[in-house]
């Protein structure tokens, strides 16, 4: 029951963590991001087709980042496509918070992990 919990809390944690940086683009940053995400082929894996993103909000960019390229792989992606429109900014940020993430998810708490669904962020 543990693995499970802590699979579903860390795939919760990355999907959240993935539409609170799209809700930090401005709207020309997020259309460029969707433009470069319809021509990057990361590891081999093609791209998500530009029909797909090109009506699609922040929540259903999100979405199909998760179901193109797995949970892991989506932040990654999201990372790569920053570095790429120039958004240095935005990239070391996701990989901080995906850091703390990795790091709060590691903490022991009563012999097991913290479940972070009842932490509160001091944001």
């Amino acid at each position: 029951m543990g693995n499970r919990s802590s699979r579903n809390l860390t795939a919760h944690m990355r999907s959240d963590l993935l539409i609170r940086t799209l809700d930090n683009l401005s709207q020309e940053e997020f259309k460029r991001f969707k433009d470069k995400l319809s021509h990057s082929d990361f590891e081999g894996k093609g791209n998500i087709p530009r029909g797909r993103l090109e009506n699609a909000d922040r929540i259903d960019t999100k979405n199909l980042l998760i179901q193109f390229y797995g949970e892991i792989a989506a932040v990654e992606v999201t990372t790569n496509v920053f570095i790429q429109i120039n958004l240095r900014d935005a990239a070391a940020k996701l990989r901080e918070e995906r850091e703390k993430g990795k790091k709060l998810r590691a903490a022991p708490h009563y012999g097991g992990e913290i479940d972070l669904r009842y932490a509160t962020s001091a944001t």
